[in-house]
């Protein structure tokens, strides 16, 4: 086994395109949704014998620049419209700390699990569980 450390800095962008559709129970319209995140990480751990496999630590300080949400949504309810408007800015800093393995099983079959959770931001985030495997042949 041995230590490793390694750092990240990041910028990602995003965008949505508007989009509106209707049927006969409501109607919905989104304007574009933009997104501009920075983020500088670091992840530290360990690495297994034989590269058999990681376990680590991993956090991140986030910033979104842009983040503008605009929708509007409309029931129609016999006689009545109700509508509904979402106008939100998520430009915002928050932070993100996750702790994972990875572990080859085989040379073929490789599995792993990421637990991890974000706080300080406008969105409160749960905790969050992604696991899985992959098998190459």
């Amino acid at each position: 086994m041995f230590l490793c450390c390694t750092y990240a800095v990041q910028l990602s962008y995003s965008w949505l395109r508007a989009s509106d559709y209707s049927t006969n129970v409501r109607s919905v319209d989104f304007e574009t949704i933009e997104s501009l995140v920075a983020r500088v990480g670091i992840m530290g751990g360990i690495k297994f014998n034989e590269n058999r496999g990681a376990a680590y630590l991993k956090a991140s300080y986030n910033h979104d620049f842009l983040g503008y949400v605009d929708a509007e949504y409309t029931a129609f309810d016999g006689s009545m419209n109700h509508l509904f408007k979402i106008s939100d800015e998520l430009d915002d800093n928050w932070a993100e700390v996750s702790l994972g393995f990875s572990y080859s099983v085989t040379d073929s079959f490789n599995t792993f699990l990421d637990v991890g959770t974000g706080f300080g931001g406008d969105i409160d985030q749960k905790w969050r569980v992604n696991f899985g495997g992959r098998y190459t042949f």
